[in-house]
């Protein structure tokens, strides 16, 4: 099995950890390559290798190469392997070196089992749905898309702005709040959670509309199809305002009409057979508990 290893920094308190992780992904001299800005701070922290690390920069380095990648850190490492793996759909699997991890399957107490079932193949891909803005200015490049959320806010700390909404041509609502949040099933426990919407199961084929911080309080969250396609138009007082995917953040400008709609392709997510999203809710997010029982 060939794997493909992906970070963005590394804590001197896992170093240990990591050591022994590159001794279990490296059982042979072509069985691993490395993201070229990890394999610097790999490099750069002294951790021993055996032999030369290849390395890969970027999605065409990696189509047909290896069979899984295996990110290390916290939520927003696998967030980021999206500009790694893009349509090539390599399935990712996330050992959790941050605080929460919600989408890894694994973390620094179990990672050695979790490597003997992914070079086993004793595991299951979730396929989760992504999002895909498009704009007139290509804000993003193209690295527009998103596995947690979408979302368009103000730029700064004063009044609050207009966001006008669309859905498939049809006027859905004009949002007076701080902004709005388009979430797919798997960002519905991030930034749409903190804001009052809905935990939607993974497998659904959905997405979340969330105003943030609304000032009409009659306006709801409203769960829609998959395959709708949202327009949104913001206004308000600036010139400017922030688009933001997956915390990747550009200005648009007020006269910009964008557009979301869901990717033609999945996000693989390596998951194993005791990783169930119920579990997962219950256990990092404490979804249920009272601590009367």
């Amino acid at each position: 099995m060939k794997t493909a290893l992906y970070g963005r920094f590394i804590k001197d308190d896992d170093l240990q950890h990591l050591q022994q992780l590159l001794a279990l992904l490296c059982n042979s001299p072509d069985s691993l390559l490395v993201y070229e800005p990890y394999r610097k701070l790999i490099q750069e922290k002294g951790l021993e290798l055996s032999g030369e690390l290849r390395t890969f920069t970027d999605k065409d380095d990696l189509s047909g190469r290896v069979d899984h990648m295996v990110s290390v850190g916290g939520d927003g490492s696998i967030l980021s392997t999206i500009k790694a793996v893009k349509e090539s759909e390599i399935p990712v699997l996330g050992i959790n070196m941050g605080r929460l991890g919600f989408l890894a399957s694994a973390g620094r107490k179990d990672f050695e089992q979790a490597v003997q079932n992914l070079n086993a193949g004793r595991y299951l891909i979730d396929r989760r749905q992504i999002l895909q803005l498009n704009s007139d200015s290509d804000l993003f490049d193209d690295l527009n898309y998103a596995l947690n959320e979408f979302s368009l806010h103000k730029h700064d700390s004063g009044s609050m702005v207009t966001v006008h909404v669309w859905v498939d041509g049809v006027f859905l609502n004009s949002y007076w709040a701080d902004g709005v949040i388009v979430s797919t099933p798997t960002g519905s426990t991030a930034y749409n959670l903190s804001c009052g919407g809905p935990i939607v199961y993974p497998g659904s084929r959905a997405v979340v509309i969330t105003p943030i911080a609304p000032h009409n309080l009659n306006v709801r969250p409203i769960v829609l199809p998959s395959d709708v396609e949202i327009k949104l138009k913001i206004a308000g007082r600036s010139e400017y305002y922030i688009c933001n995917l997956d915390g990747r953040s550009s200005q648009v400008d007020a006269e910009e009409e964008l557009s979301i709609v869901t990717a033609p392709f999945t996000f693989n997510l390596i998951r194993f057979e005791e990783g169930h999203f119920f579990s997962t809710i219950r256990g990092k997010l404490l979804w249920g508990s009272d601590t009367r029982n």
